[in-house]
């Protein structure tokens, strides 16, 4: 009689099992690189739009590490980072309900997303067109074309 019995095939099944064992903590590992990233994407996002709004000039900027708020002339445009979304949310004066920017991945930029009334979204890139519509939204202040002569 053979003394291997089934060793063979538990050899076999224990090479399976840890390949499924690596297979899953590579997914998890990229899931958390994936995270990690959009975070910091996220955090070096609403610095951008800090930095913008002082570049202005005339807006007034607060908010927190997570939160940048525009106000000019009574109006509002707010940006909220929460919780471990990948999006940010976008609110203020005028402004659809559930208007957010989010990274899309393949473009590797920020796109606007805004819902129409009639349950279709669209989506702009963020830098500069949708921050553009934002802010002529929101504060009502459309930016001049630069004049050629």
């Amino acid at each position: 009689m053979p003394k291997d019995r089934g060793q063979s095939l538990a050899g076999r099944l224990r090479s399976a099992i840890e390949a499924r064992q690596a297979e899953r903590a590579r997914v998890k590992k990229e899931a958390t690189q994936r995270h990690e990233r959009i975070q910091q994407e996220r955090s070096q996002f609403l610095e951008d739009l800090r930095g913008f709004g002082k570049s202005v000039g005339h807006l007034s900027v607060s908010g927190s590490s997570g939160r940048v708020v525009f106000r000019f002339d009574g109006r509002e445009l707010r940006f909220q980072a929460r919780g471990s979304k990948e999006t940010v949310q976008v609110s203020g004066t005028d402004l659809p309900k559930r208007t957010h920017a989010f990274i899309h991945e393949e473009l590797n930029r920020w796109v606007l997303s805004i819902p129409s009334d009639a349950g279709r979204t669209e989506q702009v890139i963020f830098f500069d067109q949708g921050l553009e519509r934002l802010v002529a939204t929101a504060l009502a202040v459309i930016a001049r074309d630069e004049d050629p002569g």
